[in-house]
């Protein structure tokens, strides 16, 4: 059954759209064009199977979120080989390797709720081993010479990428740097997600477009950025996001919700709890006392219980 939510032509398009803008200027035409093509080959090839899986437990976010990292490596890794002046006719055998370990890992840690660093990390290592034994392959069949496989395995797009963010970013003068009010808003969106739980920027990520999440990821990074910035200016943009923000991840946090729960039941006076319960259902009054059986609920549910429960013990509390 087709994932609810999902279609990975529109999606695999738009990232491929993506891709577009952020290609290397020092690549051939031709190398351009290959890049392209073969990102929304991966791209197409990885959604569709995702979506074709009929045993498959994810939802729409999650076959996002690893169609998008196929589609990054792939795009990095497409543009280290043609820097690298490899054949055409031979990077896609490697390419084909670099997506296989990207899909089945980043399968693995999406399904297994892998914190977000910890998976960018795993996918990367896997990367690096599926991309260095592709190429060590072509080389003991002589199909690329010792310089050609060292200037491959020294190229690092992602690296470059990363070196050039955190170059733009490095203003050491205290004054606060100009920058283009696109580049603005991403950097004041980091300073409001770098005090988020991990699932919730993973969440919120995921729906932003890829280039934007990118960037943010790196200025996430950066110490002291709220120093380099107009603060005056990036509060608009805060307040903007803050406002525009998805509430979804807002309500996923159950252990908030369960600690506020259990606060307001130790806050309430001596036997209020137990005559708050006494004439309710066996089942409300097993959740209300038993923490185990509360953590099966949905985030949603949990709220509900504990505005009843607030309800209820003002209504004790204030006779």
């Amino acid at each position: 059954m087709p994932i609810e939510g999902f279609n990975p032509e529109e999606f695999s398009k738009n990232l491929t759209s993506q891709v577009v803008g952020v290609i290397p200027q020092d690549l051939s035409e031709e190398d351009k064009k290959f890049v392209v093509n073969i990102v929304y080959k991966f791209l197409i090839m990885a959604a569709g199977a995702l979506n074709k899986d009929d045993n498959s437990p994810l939802n729409a976010q999650q076959a996002s979120t690893i169609t998008q990292f196929i589609g990054e490596w792939a795009f990095h890794k497409s543009v280290d080989l043609s820097r690298a002046k490899i054949p055409q006719p031979l990077r896609e055998p490697v390419l084909q390797a670099v997506a296989f370990s990207v899909f089945d890992e980043a399968k693995k840690v999406i399904i297994n709720n892998v914190d977000r660093d910890e998976a960018i990390t795993r996918i990367e290592e896997r990367v690096k081993a599926a991309y260095q034994s592709s190429l060590q392959g072509l080389a003991k069949e002589n199909k690329i010479d010792k310089d050609s496989l060292q200037r491959a395995l020294s190229e690092s797009n992602i690296d470059r990428m990363a070196e050039e963010a955190k170059q733009h970013n490095s203003e050491e003068n205290q004054k606060p740097v100009e920058m283009p009010d696109q580049l603005l808003k991403l950097a004041a969106i980091s300073l409001v997600l770098k005090k988020m739980p991990p699932k919730q920027v993973e969440v919120i990520l995921s729906k932003i477009d890829p280039r934007d999440a990118t960037a943010i990821n790196s200025y996430m990074k950066l110490d002291g950025l709220e120093t380099k910035l107009d603060m005056q200016k990036a509060q608009k943009f805060i307040n903007e996001f803050m406002h525009k923000m998805p509430k979804e991840p807002q309500k996923i946090n159950e252990d908030v919700t369960i600690s506020k729960i259990n606060k307001l039941k130790t806050s309430l006076p001596q036997g209020t709890l137990e005559n708050i319960l006494k004439n309710e259902r066996e089942n409300i009054k097993k959740i209300l006392e038993d923490e185990e059986t509360l953590k099966d609920l949905s985030p949603k549910i949990m709220n509900i219980l504990y505005n009843y429960l607030e309800e209820k013990a003002v209504g004790y509390t204030g006779r």
